[in-house]
């Protein structure tokens, strides 16, 4: 609008000096003087008319060309109402039309939860299935169709509009939706022995972003293209976060009670086995041997119900 209205008065300005140049006589009288003089005036209004016309015609060109960035669209409005689009690159338009752009390359939102977690930082609210608040950790990649970029345009004017009104607000709307089903502590309230429950964590978040995904995308409609909502984590209020670690260190201690009944039960058998296998002679015998193998001495008392003496007298050193 500025350019245009400065291209209007360099217009005017320079009208009004080649009006003012005709019209000026090139020759005055002066005094009683029967000569004419030479009109100074003439020459001066030309030589403004002719530098006014040359920066109107630089302003003209300047003003009439228009470059569009890589991988956007430009909306062509004149005095205010739209009249087409134009890809990117260079073209040529009028002094009296504008061009806004519309970002048509991938965008990659993320409402990070902050460094300690406490704050929260630009991550969103959500309402879980036990009625108490968590925010989850979450992006959202997602692009403008071209095609559809004037209507865009018509309806939020910007493409910061866009983002806030359309996609970050169905964002908003689609997690609540999918995480009122999403209830952490369902396990605790149903008393689901410890080694059947799945445990509370972000185990569930691919399953729930994947239907934040279809949930979202059917919402903004056809002018917008979702490709992928993300949740790596979710924070828990703090109520909630302390039920879980403590259902956490039920499950664990649970663990540890199971494998040392598992271990005494191992225990008990292999001591089973050792007794039945005492009550066996040959296995008396060997380890009868062992021991005079170890220790000295004759092994001829190892075999059980013996009364033979030994063949051979071994000599006392």
């Amino acid at each position: 609008m500025f350019m245009t209205i400065s291209l209007a008065v360099l217009v005017i300005a320079t009208a009004a000096c080649i009006v003012f140049w005709r019209i000026t006589p090139k020759t005055v009288m002066r005094g009683n003087d029967p000569r004419p003089e030479p009109n100074w005036r003439k020459p001066g209004a030309l030589a403004i008319a002719s530098a006014l016309a040359f920066i109107t015609v630089v302003t003209f060109v300047l003003s009439s060309f228009v470059v569009v960035s890589t991988r956007n669209v430009g909306i062509v409005t004149t005095f205010g109402k739209p009249v087409g689009t134009i890809p990117n690159g260079l073209h040529f338009t009028w002094p009296w039309q504008s061009v806004t752009e519309m970002d048509g390359s991938i965008q990659i939102d993320q409402h990070k939860d902050d460094d300690g977690g406490d704050g929260h930082g630009n991550s969103i609210v959500v309402r879980l299935g036990n009625n108490s608040n968590a925010w989850a950790d979450t992006s959202v990649r997602w692009e403008i169709k071209l095609d559809a970029a004037d209507d865009l345009f018509l309806q939020y004017k910007t493409f910061d509009n866009v983002r806030a009104n359309l996609i970050t607000r169905n964002l908003q709307v689609a997690l609540n939706e999918v995480f009122a089903t999403y209830n952490p502590l369902a396990t605790i309230a149903v008393g689901t022995p410890a080694p059947a429950a799945p445990t509370t964590s972000e185990s569930q978040l691919p399953t729930l972003a994947t239907r934040a995904t279809d949930i979202m995308q059917a919402k903004v409609g056809d002018q917008v293209r979702v490709f992928e909502v993300q949740i790596p984590t979710i924070a828990f209020d703090n109520e909630t976060q302390a039920k879980i670690d403590q259902l956490n260190q039920q499950r664990a201690a649970t663990a540890v009670a199971i494998e040392s009944q598992r271990t005494a039960s191992e225990q008990a058998k292999a001591n089973d086995n050792i007794a039945a296998s005492l009550q066996d002679p040959n296995v008396l015998v060997s380890k009868c041997l062992d021991v005079v193998k170890e220790k000295g001495g004759s092994p001829l008392g190892c075999w059980p119900n013996s009364t033979s003496a030994p063949i051979l007298t071994v000599p006392k050193p």
